[in-house]
């Protein structure tokens, strides 16, 4: 399920994306893509994602990961995903501060996972908007066509 709003000039895409898996416990799961060829460095570089769940349940992230399809050389590829909780007037990494404590696809490799957030458990709620933000590129070729993903569980309070 996808709804389009828009928050002042930016679309915001609103994601409902729930799978049910044999325990009892609803799946979360938000996918990017980005076709770039090569990717840049750039803050807000892909559409907004809103969280939009019932009220009285809350999203327990478990895990980042990323691919792509040309790995970077030279050097590390680095994303983050930042969350808003005030519609896009200040945004908060969900990773810890340094670089290396992000989504992280090492030089030459395809992949990029983690499990380590700023804080745990890391809880999104609703009408939180998320977004990704790529930091640094591979210094000989930066890499090009990436698919980034945010999963968890939805929980009842």
């Amino acid at each position: 399920f996808h709804k389009i709003q828009l928050l002042g000039d930016k679309v915001v895409q609103v994601l409902s994306q729930i799978v049910q898996p044999p325990s009892s416990l609803q799946q979360w799961r938000i996918t990017t893509d980005d076709t770039g060829d090569p990717i840049t460095v750039g803050t807000d570089l892909a559409t907004h994602y809103g969280v939009d769940i019932l009220d009285g349940t809350f999203i327990h992230l478990y895990d980042a990961s990323v691919e792509i399809t040309d790995a970077p050389a030279g050097a590390d590829m680095i994303l983050d995903w930042e969350v808003s909780r005030d519609l896009g007037v200040t945004w908060d990494s969900i990773f810890p501060p340094a670089d290396l404590d992000k989504l992280v696809i090492p030089d030459g490799e395809f992949r990029g996972f983690t499990t380590v957030f700023v804080v745990s458990p890391l809880l999104l709620i609703r009408g939180d908007i998320i977004r990704y933000n790529v930091i640094q590129v591979g210094s000989t070729t930066p890499g090009s066509i990436l698919s980034a993903a945010l999963s968890g569980v939805i929980v009842r309070s």
